[in-house]
């Protein structure tokens, strides 16, 4: 492992991660030893439970139990107990929630995944208080979201206005809420849209609250952990390193299949940046041939323009081409459900405007607005679109 610090050679999709995340991620993923270590380190550089930016905060169920494992005694040791306490009892509301999401998709015969943390959580991690979960990404295939969203709705779950219509077309998933719980419902399993049976035809099954389900393969899973990491927001991501820290420490990544998978799915940017960060400064046993070949894959200009277009804040021509990028993508499938409209009606959606018209005004006007201060011409739905 490297000593943290300012990385200037650091892997592009990890450059916001600064020294303390790394010390606290030192702690919260390494053995009994480099816990210690990477705990007074942090401590002896101002280190405090107050100070922790929101991405850091996600780290307090994860670091409860390292400590405690490592026999650490800190008087803040109490409080972290106290957000392991309360991820578990958040995760039980989420959890009880989504299995009803998943039972009404079971009843209309519609396929479902669980992705991202919900896998973590049931699979990988000791407990369900050790990270905790504000919704559960839910995966149905492409030709079934139509029948799971009528089935949902059924159910009782509602999403906003914005992701009806015309601007569905431009999403991967769309979140939606019923009594305080939230699911996220994708039918592509990533922002970038790519063939996906490969990645149900080697899922396991997994049960959420009493409700059976799928979720991705260990290798599946840590492509995808890095591949939604690896892009711009708000919030600074911090505890994926740490969840493909604990699925690689669980045993049974298929190295040469992520690699493929990678390739196929076009995402060997994130990829190789995620394995790249985790290897050097986590320690995680990423076998040495794999970074390599993620970097020697081939990648087409304009998903190399995107990928680094989203690692920086929002921005209407930084946007551009990531948008560029998906239709083409949706374009290259074989048998996409829905094909992707006109290229201009395509960017209207994904800018969340009703109409080539509107898009056409709101992007002649952006010039004007671009020399606003930052946040004050955004529209908050646009800014959430694009945190997601």
């Amino acid at each position: 492992m490297t000593a943290p610090g300012r990385r200037a050679a650091a892997p592009a999709g990890t450059r916001g991660l600064r020294a303390e995340h790394v010390l606290l991620l030192r702690a919260a993923t390494g053995p009994p030893a480099d816990t210690r270590a990477a705990w007074r380190r942090w401590r002896a550089a101002g280190g405090t439970l107050d100070a922790l930016d929101p991405g850091a905060a996600r780290l307090g169920p994860r670091l409860y139990g390292a400590l405690r494992r490592a026999g650490v005694d800190d008087p803040d040791l109490p409080r972290l107990k106290g957000m392991w306490r309360h991820a578990w009892a958040a995760n039980q509301r989420t959890f009880a929630g989504a299995a009803g999401a998943l039972a009404a998709l079971r009843e209309a015969g519609v396929p479902a995944l669980v992705l991202k943390g919900a896998a973590l959580v049931h699979l990988h991690l000791d407990g369900a208080g050790d990270r905790q979960m504000a919704d559960v990404d839910v995966l149905v295939p492409p030709a079934g979201r139509d029948a799971a969203l009528a089935a949902l709705h059924d159910a009782g779950w509602r999403f906003g206005p914005r992701h009806l219509g015309p601007h569905l077309v431009a999403r991967h998933s769309a979140p939606l809420r019923r009594s305080g719980a939230e699911i996220d419902l994708h039918w592509y399993a990533q922002h970038e849209p790519a063939d996906d049976r490969p990645l149900w035809e080697a899922a396991v099954p997994v049960t959420v609250h009493g409700e059976p389900a799928l979720a991705p393969c260990p290798a599946d899973l840590v492509l995808g952990l890095c591949a939604h990491a690896m892009r711009w927001d708000v919030t600074v991501p911090v505890v994926w390193a740490a969840d493909v820290a604990a699925v690689v420490a669980g045993g049974g990544v298929d190295w040469d299949r992520l690699v493929a998978r990678a390739r196929a799915a076009g995402l060997t940017l994130p990829a190789a940046d995620g394995l790249a960060f985790v290897r050097d400064e986590l320690g995680v046993a990423v076998p040495g041939h794999v970074v390599p070949a993620l970097r020697a894959s081939h990648v087409p200009l304009r998903t190399r323009l995107a990928y680094r277009s989203g690692l920086r804040s929002w921005h209407f021509t930084r946007r551009l081409p990531v948008l560029y990028d998906h239709w083409r993508r949706l374009r290259a499938l074989e048998e996409p459900h829905v094909a992707p409209p006109p290229l201009v009606d395509w960017l209207a959606a994904g800018f969340d405007q009703p109409s080539r018209g509107a898009f056409a005004r709101w992007a002649a006007a952006w010039p004007r607005r671009a020399h606003l201060p930052s946040g004050r011409w955004r529209s908050a739905s646009t800014s959430r679109a694009w945190s997601r």
